[in-house]
């Protein structure tokens, strides 16, 4: 069979759609969200070769599992900010591998990515491979705890939309008076094959794949815009380092899909879930939590543990 990402004939094998070292991290995460609905448990392909999934591809899940577990298994604060450092061409590379992988899944457009599996695979064409990186925080700041909604917290989503006005508009000066917004202008960028989302725990990555005759200078002005417009953090290839604050708020961190504008965090921020100002929505959160947090923790440590024995028994 021929391999998705050599294009060589040869013997394939199971590659994970989202990489097993991810799920393992979440155990208690059962479902695993995408555009056409979920995953059960570790879902796979069978078209790439054990040369590409074992050597090439397993070197940039151990890069983002590394990237993941250091920094994003852990939920935060509303008012946290994360310090973190990347390697540009690994990070992206990994996270537009999961994302061939999904569509190739789902029969989405493989376009873009049949043209650059050179750059997936072995970072060649560094040069000609347009992406732009933006991250940020997910922190659920509703009362509401994750496990309420099926914890999702793994998510891979193909187009979301980026909400200019806000979710909410506000009816009053005071402050007081709001409505859900019936409709969502999404920003249009001029040049833009696509553009994704993808959350492994607190941590949300927005991912634009270029058209290949756009300029420098056009990528760096819309990287700006949504950096200006927009609660993410721009990842820059040159630097390495990066600092991320919240991205969410207590209504689109339920719904990932829509990237709400810093001037609609602002106003979802104001509504206060619809609670009595003197009440913290996150105050009550923690409190149905409680226990839920402990059932994580024995979760995780029972996971670790039969993973542990099971690479001894192998040995």
């Amino acid at each position: 069979m021929i391999c998705a990402y050599c294009k060589e004939d040869r013997k394939v094998s199971k590659e994970h759609i989202i990489p097993a070292s991810i799920i393992q991290l979440f155990p208690e995460c059962t479902l695993a969200f995408h555009k056409e609905g979920y995953y059960i448990g570790e879902a796979v392909i069978k078209d790439v070769c054990e040369t590409c999934n074992n050597i090439e591809l397993g070197k940039l899940d151990s890069y983002g599992k590394m990237i993941i577990e250091n920094h994003f298994v852990q939920e935060y604060e509303r008012d946290a900010k994360v310090k973190f450092e990347y390697d540009f061409n690994l990070l992206s590379r990994w996270l537009i591998k999961i994302l061939f992988n999904d569509d190739r899944a789902n029969k989405g457009n493989l376009e873009w990515y049949e043209n650059h599996i050179n750059y997936i695979l072995n970072a060649e064409d560094i040069e000609t491979t347009k992406v732009s990186l933006f991250a940020g925080l997910a922190i659920n700041s509703s009362p509401m705890p994750a496990f309420w909604a099926n914890n999702r917290i793994i998510n891979i989503i193909h187009n979301p939309v980026f909400v200019l006005e806000g979710l909410f508009e506000q009816l009053d000066a005071e402050g007081t008076l709001f409505n859900p917004r019936k409709n969502y202008n999404d920003i249009h960028v001029e040049k833009l094959f696509s553009k994704h989302l993808i959350q492994f725990g607190s941590v949300i990555f927005i991912i634009f794949l270029w058209e290949d005759d756009v300029s420098s200078e056009h990528i760096n002005k819309y990287e700006q815009v949504i950096q200006m417009m927009f609660p993410y953090k721009t990842l820059c290839r040159d630097e390495g380092k990066a600092t991320i604050s919240r991205c969410t708020h207590a209504y689109n961190f339920f719904a990932p899909q829509l990237v709400d504008s810093c001037v609609g965090m602002e106003i979802a921020d104001a509504t206060n879930c619809f609670m009595p100002t003197y009440q913290d929505p996150m105050d009550v959160q923690k409190e149905l939590n409680e226990l839920w947090s402990k059932e994580v923790a024995k979760i995780r440590k029972e996971s670790r543990y039969k993973k542990a024995k099971k690479k001894k028994q192998h040995k």
